[in-house]
């Protein structure tokens, strides 16, 4: 269970810091708009380069935790299916910027992220866990259990729809010509967004 429980947060750490998107047209940084969709872009292609251009906060920690996502070197076969299936679904986001608000240097861009709901899909999961201990598990051990609930887990992770949508507000600041976002490490309302409402599932207010 402990291997299970720290995979699922290890996931949470990492999405609470990322973002995906999706642009059909080359992105101008020079508004705060522009800024922000190459942000956004930047972190769905996984481009290093064009991210640590167009983000103020800690791009090493960022790309850090990025490189991370994959599974630890002692995760069970199981577990590495779990993580597997969830950055796939992970790096699937949409997004759609309503509008942007500026004064003088610094800005405020609002974006709708639409992902799929792992915040209800992780919340089953840890009521059924919680419900397996508290019923012993019916006969079977533990950890059979909680392999079958993880794998219960990634069956419906596997047949999630893309229904779940969140407005929030990303910060930019002007760097010379052009815009760029501001660390999100402290934005727990885009860091919800981004993990399909997990946040607010697994640590509520």
């Amino acid at each position: 269970m402990k291997k299970i429980l720290a995979t699922v947060m290890v996931l949470i750490m990492v999405v609470s810091m990322t973002a995906c998107g999706s642009s059909k047209e080359k992105a101008d940084p020079s508004t705060p708009t522009g800024g922000a969709t190459v942000f956004l872009d930047a972190l769905k292609a996984k481009d290093k380069d064009k991210l640590k251009d167009s983000y103020a906060g800690d791009s090493k920690q960022l790309l850090s935790a990025m490189g991370d996502m994959g599974a630890s070197s002692s995760a069970d076969k199981t577990e590495k299916e779990l993580v597997k299936k969830m950055e796939e679904k992970i790096y699937d986001f949409d997004y759609e910027i309503k509008k942007e608000k500026i004064k003088d240097k610094k800005a405020t861009v609002k974006l709708e992220i639409t992902t799929y709901p792992f915040g209800k899909a992780i919340k089953d999961f840890m009521t059924e866990l919680s419900k397996l201990f508290k019923d012993g598990s019916q006969g079977e051990s533990f950890e059979k259990a909680t392999t079958k609930a993880t794998k219960k887990l990634i069956s419906k992770i596997d047949k999630m729809k893309k229904d779940f949508s969140k407005t929030v507000d990303l910060s930019l600041s002007k760097k010379g010509k052009k815009w760029v976002v501001d660390s999100v490490e402290n934005n727990n309302d885009f860091a919800d967004a981004m993990t399909g409402g997990m946040m607010s599932a697994i640590m509520p207010n």
